[in-house]
């Protein structure tokens, strides 16, 4: 029998699951994110949750990444490296007390980390093999566990952790119920202005014709990364499947409406 091959897949309850509006898929394991610096409203309002399993960061497409923090200022010269705090340690439980997290933390999940260095007019330097915490270290021995010697072994457990499946709560086009308020603000900041043609909108009855793009068409994969501001002539040649959804119906008079308003043809 093959170990890695499960005994049971409940093929009948994630049909019935995907029948009431919920998408299954294979969660990612591990991706490196870019590190976020970390404030007391993004622990307020969830984006980062410190727990004593560990500490994560919720991305725009509401999943959780484990990481550390680590001071995101440091005389670097002075004192060597900061350390990374993996646990709801009891350094972390008093700067959240004392509500100083505002500019003083940084999270990350990757080998090399940006750290301001105060002995160099605060110049952002890449930094690896950052020390962990004594208190981390004391919780992590406390539970029979091993003890990360630097982040990169830290690292290195998060990329052995198996992917699991996870359940997506979407609507009957496949996207997921955040959608338009992630849609709405993607293309806020990008001023309603199409990244392939350059076109600019600037009435507040010609944003509908500036759609927000999934790059990989995975309607569920909402990571800023993923997403592209697209008039809706750009967006319907992005493929053939898009060439196909914008030839009729209402797709394709919203696209004649906006070459006509927008894009007339200029007359020799």
């Amino acid at each position: 029998m093959d170990k890695d091959k499960p005994i049971y897949t409940f093929q009948k309850l994630k049909t019935t699951l995907k029948e009431l509006g919920y998408q299954i898929e294979k969660a990612e394991a591990y991706r490196p994110i870019k590190p976020v610096d970390v404030s007391i409203e993004d622990i307020k309002n969830g984006t980062i949750e410190i727990t004593d399993e560990g500490i994560f960061f919720k991305t725009s497409d509401g999943r959780k990444h484990k990481g550390f923090m680590y001071k995101r200022e440091y005389f670097l010269a002075r004192y060597g490296k900061p350390r990374f705090h993996i646990r709801n340690c009891k350094i972390i439980q008093e700067f959240k007390a004392r509500g100083l997290f505002t500019d003083k933390y940084r999270w990350a999940n990757d080998y090399e980390v940006p750290v301001c260095d105060m002995d160099d007019n605060f110049i952002d330097k890449n930094v690896n093999i950052l020390p962990l915490c004594k208190y981390c270290a004391e919780i992590q021995r406390s539970e029979q566990n091993d003890i990360y010697r630097n982040n990169e072994d830290f690292v290195n457990e998060l990329k052995k952790a198996a992917p699991q499946e996870i359940m997506t709560d979407v609507d009957v086009l496949g996207y997921t119920k955040e959608w338009q308020d992630i849609s709405r603000r993607y293309r806020e900041k990008h001023k309603y202005t199409c990244e392939r043609c350059g076109i600019h909108i600037t009435d507040d009855f010609g944003y509908g014709y500036i759609h927000c793009h999934h790059r990989n068409n995975n309607k569920t994969d909402n990571r800023e990364e993923n997403l592209e501001c697209l008039c809706i002539e750009c967006h319907s040649k992005v493929d053939k499947n898009h060439e196909t959804r914008f030839s009729k119906g209402a797709n394709y008079v919203c696209l004649q409406n906006f070459v006509k308003k927008y894009k007339p043809r200029k007359t020799k």
